[in-house]
């Protein structure tokens, strides 16, 4: 089996469309999304802030708190519950599906 059709398959079809539930989800949380997304803009780009994890130890020398290492979007798609693996599969799904369409395969 091609790498094609396996994401292909990978993606819901009901009533002969093609379905791409992450992308759905997202889509229904735009609103939402636009505003976490501000707000993460505002704590990174404007006050120069770091969100950090506290470890829950009390250390005499430092806080205790380590820095997240993750990306914005990483933050994002985990706040929303958005698998980003699953949207990636699904946008190239959709890329495949548009090839085949057009015969691009």
């Amino acid at each position: 089996m091609t790498e094609v059709t396996d994401r292909m398959r990978k993606v819901t079809k009901s009533r002969g469309k093609v379905n791409y539930p992450e992308h759905e989800k997202l889509k229904a949380l735009q609103p939402q999304t636009k505003a976490v997304q501000a707000f993460i803009d505002w704590l990174f780009d404007e006050k120069g802030w770091t969100i950090a994890n506290d470890d829950g130890k009390e250390h005499i020398r430092d806080s205790g708190l380590w820095p997240v290492r993750m990306s914005r979007e990483e933050i994002m798609a985990a706040h929303f519950e958005i698998d980003l693996r699953k949207l990636d599969d699904e946008k190239r799904a959709m890329l495949d599906h548009h090839r085949e369409l057009t015969g691009q395969v």
